[in-house]
């Protein structure tokens, strides 16, 4: 009986929820309806108001605006002197360690500090010995050419055959001037053998005088008019012999100037050839400071330790406190995002963040052109840092070091959500269209 009216009820019961659930009052709709739209407005509307940005990962390296700079080996072979220790001073163009080579270091100094302040191939020393050893040929080669030079200057050839030809020169015009006065006074006995030859011819038409008396008249005449004339043409001869001799003193000048001009090409060539191979030299054998700085080896070196090519015998660290900054290699894939100005936090290798922090710095520049390596392809940034200090976010002080690395977020412009939303639907859309 019981389990009868149980049955009942609960049959009742399920015909009232069957009726509630069948039917829901409108005013039920409406209010769900109303409140899904009402959160869908929120959610569109906090998607426009609510903006974060992108982060981009890079390697940074931080140093100074003028950089330490690291002499490195370009030879093999054994360190045969070294002249400053760790952490001393060191001059510009200073020679800090010398590898083994053939030559003595001494005549090598030597003649770099000649043709440093050579102004003259006059004053070039070329009576000397010097141990030069693989330049040793090319220095010979350089001081026969100018050996050849000095005695062609001292020897003065043409100059002194010039001066021989200038006295010959000065003989024939005596024996000219001399030989045109001759002819000056031939011409009037010319004149005056004439005058007697046409008054004999005369005489001899009228009978007056025998034909023997009119030929040897007629002779003395046409001897003296030969006389003249060839005194004409000795004379002729003689300034046709002096222009000759000045167009020997002529080319003789010329021969010379285009002889001094080919001993100054050939040691003009001579002497750069053997400055280029100097200094190929001493890039081989001498690790020289360009800078003032201190002396930073990475190593133990000793006087006679054998080193490799390539190896870093001693870093230069500037002496004077340069502005510090940052340079970060950042992939391209992304870099339309980066600006000058954007804000970077960098995590230091050496300090962890976790304890120690991120110093906050900013984008001051970009390459325009990037560079590609194994790894791909960078665009290299320079970041500039707040303070003249690397200070932290937690207040922390970090001592400087230079070629300190580390990770740096580039944090670039803020995105809406609203955007991030549709910026792929748009995507999808105009590829459709296409």
């Amino acid at each position: 009986m019981i389990e009868s009216e149980d049955i009942n009820k609960v049959e009742i019961r399920s015909e009232e929820y069957q009726e509630i659930l069948g039917a829901p009052p409108n005013w039920l709709l409406r209010a769900g309806i109303s409140v899904i739209l009402l959160v869908f407005i929120i959610l569109l509307i906090g998607s426009w108001f609510f903006k974060y940005p992108d982060v981009l990962n890079s390697q940074v390296v931080i140093l100074t605006e003028d950089p330490p700079v690291q002499l490195k080996a370009y030879s093999s072979g054994k360190l045969t002197h070294i002249f400053y220790s760790e952490n001393q001073s060191v001059q510009k163009d200073s020679i800090v360690a010398v590898i083994e080579n053939t030559a003595n270091l001494d005549d090598i100094i030597f003649i770099s500090s000649i043709l440093d302040t050579l102004t003259n191939i006059e004053y070039f020393p070329n009576n000397i010995d010097l141990n030069l050893g693989e330049l040793q040929q090319s220095w010979s080669g350089l001081v026969r050419i100018i050996s050849s030079h000095r005695n062609f200057i001292e020897l003065d050839y043409f100059e002194k055959k010039n001066e021989s030809l200038s006295s010959q020169i000065d003989f024939y015009n005596k024996y000219y001037f001399g030989l045109l006065n001759q002819i000056q006074i031939m011409e009037k006995e010319n004149e005056l053998s004439l005058i007697q030859f046409e008054r004999d011819k005369s005489l001899f038409q009228d009978g007056a005088i025998a034909k023997l008396d009119f030929e040897k008249s007629e002779q003395t005449y046409l001897q003296q008019k030969r006389n003249y004339e060839n005194s004409k043409t000795s004379l002729i001869n003689t300034q046709m012999q002096i222009n000759q001799l000045r167009q020997q003193i002529l080319d003789n000048s010329i021969q010379k100037t285009n002889e001094l001009k080919t001993y100054e090409i050939q040691i003009e060539e001579a002497l750069q050839s053997f400055k280029s191979q100097l200094a190929k030299w001493r890039q081989s054998y001498l690790l020289i400071s360009p800078i003032v700085g201190r002396a930073s080896f990475n190593k133990i070196w000793f006087e006679n330790q054998a080193i490799s090519q390539g190896d870093l015998v001693v870093t230069i660290i500037p002496k004077d406190v340069m502005k510090i900054i940052g340079k970060a290699d950042i992939p391209s894939t992304g870099i339309g995002k980066v600006k000058s100005g954007q804000t970077v936090n960098i995590k230091l290798d050496n300090y962890p963040y976790m304890e120690f922090g991120m110093i906050k710095a900013k984008i001051k520049n970009i390459s325009l052109v990037p560079i590609t390596t194994e790894q791909g392809i960078f665009y290299t940034a320079e970041i500039e840092f707040n303070d003249s200090i690397l200070k932290t976010n937690y207040n922390k002080s970090i001592p400087f070091s230079q070629n300190m690395s580390g990770t740096a977020e580039i944090i670039t412009d803020d995105i809406r959500l609203l955007e991030r939303f549709l910026n792929p639907l748009r995507s999808i859309w105009t590829d459709k269209i296409k």
